[in-house]
């Protein structure tokens, strides 16, 4: 990884098992919350900008300071025209 895509603003969808609150988006940055199924088969979403790798981390230890289970964290890249992809 370069220093360049460390220290970039980027976009994430943060995927966790079960069901967030939604009360706990506040403290999560510029994340936007959407879970799906229901029951013990939830899933939330969280999908937002995030302003560089150490906010990211920030988050990501908020989530496990929470003990939900972490599922995947992906990248969205986006080209010229603002289109995202990934």
């Amino acid at each position: 990884m370069t220093d360049r895509l460390a220290d970039a603003r980027a976009r994430y969808q943060i995927r966790v098992q079960g069901r967030l609150d939604p009360l706990w988006v506040a403290h999560l940055g510029e994340m936007t919350l959407a879970v799906h199924g229901s029951g013990a088969t939830s899933v939330t979403d969280l999908t937002g900008w995030v302003a560089d790798q150490a906010a990211l981390m920030g988050v990501l230890q908020q989530l496990y300071a929470l003990g939900v289970t972490l599922l995947s964290v992906d990248r969205q890249e986006e080209d010229a025209k603002g289109t995202r992809h990934g």
